[in-house]
């Protein structure tokens, strides 16, 4: 079953900017204009433009540098870019509240309930059904906090089933009252030392 992410609008003209994607600003900061999310993005990665049914997802980043991975025994050798996506999971709480707000707004005209639909219930689910054929397992899992905001860090390994070689996927869930935040980061293996700088400079500068 889809879970929904419930946005509010106050006025019927407003109704169409919940539609607009994340924009950049000055020094490569993105900020999304429905959720006030925003962090510094990698310097010459490329924006990819998110499809309409993909609004549930914030933004889409992949790096401009390619990364090689040779199977051993004299395997081929298989090319992958880094890639980031930015994925928002609205809380019980919110769709709790705008069942109460819908039935509540029903008769009136100045408010929309606008429902995004999003195929995962949270980050874990993103992960067992992205990548079912992998072999993935979390390899570390911390609790921190981000300027007050909680954060749960997970580090997870795709060995099995890859078609371009082993990988790494570093996460960061950024857990506010409304909406669960997660900058997820597929690297392979071998390059993760060449592009962990880049990641968690990214993930400190968000929120």
């Amino acid at each position: 079953m889809s879970v929904g992410l419930i946005l509010f609008v106050a006025h019927p003209a407003r109704a169409a900017a919940t539609t607009v994607p994340a924009t950049v600003q000055d020094k490569n900061v993105v900020q999304d204009e429905r959720y006030g999310f925003k962090f510094k993005a990698p310097k010459d990665w490329a924006r990819i433009p998110l499809k309409l049914e993909e609004q549930w997802q914030v933004a889409k980043l992949l790096s401009d540098r390619s990364y090689f991975h040779t199977e051993p025994n004299g395997g081929w050798t298989s090319e992958h870019k880094p890639v980031s996506v930015l994925i928002a999971f609205v809380t019980e709480k919110v769709r709790e509240e705008a069942k109460l707000r819908k039935q509540k707004d029903e008769k009136g005209e100045d408010r929309y309930v606008i429902l995004i639909t999003n195929p995962y219930k949270d980050y874990l689910d993103y992960m067992k059904r992205t990548y079912s054929g992998g072999g993935w397992f979390v390899s570390d899992e911390k609790k921190a906090n981000v300027e007050g905001v909680d954060v749960t860090q997970y580090e997870i390994k795709v060995e099995k089933l890859t078609n371009d070689g082993p990988k790494r996927v570093i996460c960061w869930v950024f857990h506010t009252p409304e909406v669960d935040f997660a900058f997820h980061w597929e690297v392979l293996e071998s390059a993760l030392p060449k592009v962990k700088d880049t990641i968690n400079d990214t993930l400190k500068s968000s929120g």
